[in-house]
C-alpha cells in the first residue's frame, strides 16, 4: 500500500505536465503524423508509394535537397566562425559590459527576418551601397543579390544571434582559472586556449551548430527574396505544392524528407553529446559506442591536433610581435574588441538601414533616400490593412505570451524539480518544436485546421504560435533554475510555509527575471512568425509579418520601411524592458543571498 501510495503521489506531482502534453499531442504530433501518412497513399486513399517514387525519379528534387543541405551547412559554418569570438568576448567581459552587448546581439535576432531581409535587399541590390562600394574598390561585375552570396549573407546575419546565445552559457560555465593555471604550467596563451578552453566550449559550439543548421534547413524567406533559381530550398517547394498546386500528398512527401533530414542531424547530436545540453546541462560522455569512440581514439587525435594548432598560433604570434614595430603593437584584447565590433556592426547596421528608407520620397526601396517625407507613415497609419495587421499581431502575441508562460513555466518547474522514469523522452517531446522545422509544423497544423474548419481564425494562430513559443519558455526557465538556490525553498518549508505559499512568495519572485525574459521570448516569437501565419491566416486577417510578406511579393514600396521601423521600435522597447527586469532580478537575488 505504501509503494502504491508513493507512486500515486509521484504521478500527482507530474500533473503540471499534462496541459503541455495534450497541446503537443493533439495539435503537433497527430497533425504531423497525419500529414506524413499522406506520403504513402494515392488519390483514392489506398496505400501507395507513388509520391515517394516521384520524388526519387525527378532529379530536380534531389538538386533542391542538395542545395538545401549545402546552403544550411555553409550558413552553419559562417555562423559558428563569427559567433565564437563574440561569445568568447562576452564570456570574458564584466557583467555590465556583457549585458549591454547582449542587447546589441539580441536586438537584430528579434527585429524579424523580414525586416533584415528588406535591409539586405536594399544594401545588396545592383544599385545598393555595398555594390557601389565594390565597384568603387575596382571590382567589376559585382553581384551580391539574387545569388548564393546574397542568400548566405542574409541567412548568416539572421541566424548569428542564435549561435551566440547558445554558445555563451557554456562559455560562462567554464572556470576562468583554467587558463591562468595552464600558463603557470608553462603553456603560452594561444596554446592554453586551444588545448584547455576550446575543448570545453565544444558542447556550446555543437548545440549552436545543431540549432542553426535545422533552422536554416527550413528557411524560405531569405532564399526567395535574395536568391535565384539555383538557391531554391525545399521549404519553398512545400509552399508551392500547397498554395499553388493544392497537392497535399506531394507536400507530405517533401515534409517527410525535410523532417527526416532534421532528425538525422538531431540523432547524431544526441548520440554524441545528449539532448539535455540544449537546456544548459553538460555533455554526458560514454553514452554510446559513438560517444565512447569520440572519448577514446578520436579524442586523443583531436587533443593532439589542438596542441599543434596551439603551438602554431603561439609561434605565429611571436613572429608577428617581432616583425611589428613597438609603437604599432596592440594588446590581444584590443584586437578582440575590434573583431567583435566589426561582427556586431554586421549584425546591427542592416537593420538600421531601413529607418532612413521609410522617409524617402521615392516610390521604391532604395538607398540613399531621395528627399524626406512622412507620406509613407501617413499611408501606414490610414491603411486599414496595415493597422489591423499590426493590432492583430500585438494581441495574438500577448495571448501567446500568457499561454506559453503558463504551459512552459509549469513544464520547466516540473522537469527541473522532479526525477522520474522517461524524463529524457518527455524532454525530447517538449523540445521537439525547436528540432522540427517550423514549415512542417505549420503545414501539418493547417491540414488539421482546414479539416476542422477553424483555419484563418485567431484560435488557430494562437495554438500554432504557442506550440513554437513555449519550448523557448521551457529552455529559458530551466536554464534560470540552474542558478537558483534550492536552500531558499527548504528554509521556507522549515519556517512552516506550505509548498504553494513557497512557490508564490519565494520561488516566483526570485525567478522573476527568467520568467519575464521567457515571456518576452514567447511574445517576440509570435510577433515575428511568418511560417504559421502564412498558412493559418487568410483574407484580410493578416498579421504584420504576413502583410509585409504580401507587400514584398507584390511591390516593395517604402511602406515596408515604415512597417520595419515600427517593428524595430516595438521590439526594442520590449528588449529594453526585459533588460530592466533582468537587472532588478539580479539585485533582488543578491539581496536575498546577503540576507541568507
Amino acid at each position: 500500500m505504501s509503494a502504491a501510495r508513493a507512486r500515486s503521489q509521484g504521478l500527482l506531482r507530474l500533473w503540471p505536465l499534462l496541459p503541455a502534453l495534450l497541446l503537443l499531442g493533439i495539435f503537433m504530433v497527430y497533425p504531423v503524423a497525419d500529414l506524413l501518412s499522406l506520403s504513402f497513399t494515392d488519390q483514392a486513399g489506398r496505400i501507395s508509394i507513388q509520391n515517394l517514387a516521384l520524388f526519387m525519379q525527378r532529379p530536380v528534387y534531389a538538386r533542391v535537397l542538395q542545395s538545401s543541405f549545402l546552403i544550411s551547412a555553409y550558413t552553419t559554418v559562417i555562423c559558428l566562425v563569427l559567433a565564437y569570438p563574440v561569445s568568447y568576448y562576452l564570456a570574458s567581459s564584466a557583467e555590465r559590459v556583457r549585458s549591454n552587448l547582449l542587447l546589441v546581439v539580441v536586438m537584430p535576432f528579434w527585429t524579424g527576418f523580414l525586416v533584415r531581409t528588406c535591409a539586405w535587399l536594399i544594401l545588396l541590390a545592383p544599385s545598393g551601397p555595398l555594390t557601389q562600394v565594390g565597384v568603387w574598390l575596382g571590382f567589376q561585375n559585382v553581384k551580391l543579390a539574387y545569388n548564393l552570396t546574397g542568400v548566405l549573407i542574409g541567412m548568416s546575419q539572421a541566424l548569428l544571434p542564435l549561435a551566440v546565445l547558445n554558445m555563451l552559457p557554456v562559455m560562462l560555465g567554464i572556470d576562468r582559472n583554467l587558463l591562468p593555471a595552464a600558463a603557470i604550467m608553462g603553456a603560452r596563451p594561444a596554446e592554453g586556449f586551444w588545448r584547455v578552453y576550446f575543448p570545453l566550449s565544444l558542447p556550446g559550439v555543437a548545440a549552436s551548430g545543431l540549432l542553426v543548421f535545422i533552422s536554416a534547413l527550413g528557411f524560405f524567406i531569405t532564399p526567395t527574396i535574395l536568391g535565384g533559381p539555383q538557391e531554391t530550398m525545399i521549404a519553398q517547394l512545400i509552399i508551392v505544392q500547397i498554395q499553388e498546386l493544392l497537392n497535399w500528398r506531394f507536400a507530405g512527401v517533401l515534409s517527410l524528407v525535410l523532417l527526416i533530414s532534421a532528425l538525422v542531424v538531431y540523432y547524431a547530436y544526441d548520440r554524441i553529446l545528449g539532448m539535455s545540453t540544449l537546456v544548459g546541462e553538460r555533455a554526458q560522455p560514454g553514452r554510446s559506442r559513438l560517444s565512447r569512440l569520440f572519448d577514446s581514439s578520436l579524442a586523443r587525435l583531436g587533443a593532439g591536433a589542438l596542441g599543434l594548432i596551439g603551438r602554431a598560433a603561439s609561434g605565429m604570434g611571436l613572429v608577428l610581435a617581432r616583425l611589428t614595430p613597438a609603437p604599432l603593437r596592440r594588446p590581444g584584447r584590443a584586437l578582440q574588441t575590434t573583431l567583435v565590433a566589426l561582427i556586431l556592426a554586421f549584425l546591427m547596421l542592416p537593420t538600421l538601414f531601413v529607418i532612413p528608407v521609410s522617409f524617402t520620397q521615392s516610390t521604391f526601396l532604395d538607398f540613399p533616400p531621395r528627399g524626406l517625407t512622412l507620406r509613407w507613415y501617413e499611408e501606414f497609419i490610414h491603411s486599414q490593412a496595415w493597422m489591423s495587421a499590426t493590432i492583430r499581431s500585438l494581441y495574438v502575441a500577448a495571448i501567446v505570451a500568457v499561454t506559453s508562460m503558463l504551459l512552459g513555466g509549469a513544464t520547466a518547474f516540473t522537469l527541473a524539480r522532479e526525477s522520474f522514469y522517461g524524463k529524457k523522452l518527455l524532454l525530447a517531446l517538449v523540445l521537439s518544436p525547436l528540432i522540427l522545422p517550423r514549415m512542417v509544423i505549420a503545414v501539418a497544423l493547417f491540414y488539421l485546421a482546414a479539416r476542422l474548419h477553424f483555419a484563418g481564425t485567431d484560435l488557430a494562430l494562437v495554438i500554432g504560435h504557442t506550440i513554437i513559443a513555449f519550448p523557448f519558455v521551457v529552455v529559458t526557465v530551466m536554464v534560470g533554475f540552474q542558478g537558483y538556490n534550492r536552500q531558499y525553498d527548504r528554509a521556507a518549508a522549515i519556517l512552516g510555509a506550505k509548498p504553494s505559499r513557497t512557490l508564490l512568495h519565494v520561488t516566483l519572485p526570485l525567478m522573476r527575471s527568467s520568467l519575464a525574459a521567457a515571456a518576452i521570448f514567447a511574445f517576440m516569437t509570435s510577433f515575428d512568425d511568418l511560417n504559421i501565419a502564412l498558412f493559418l491566416t487568410g483574407g484580410e486577417q493578416n498579421t504584420l509579418p504576413k502583410q509585409m510578406w504580401s507587400a514584398i511579393i507584390l511591390q516593395a514600396t517604402p511602406i515596408l520601411g515604415v512597417a520595419s521601423t515600427v517593428l524595430l521600435i516595438l521590439i526594442s522597447a520590449f528588449l529594453l524592458a526585459s533588460e530592466v527586469v533582468r537587472r532588478q532580478g539580479v539585485i533582488r537575488r543578491r539581496r536575498a543571498g546577503a540576507a541568507a
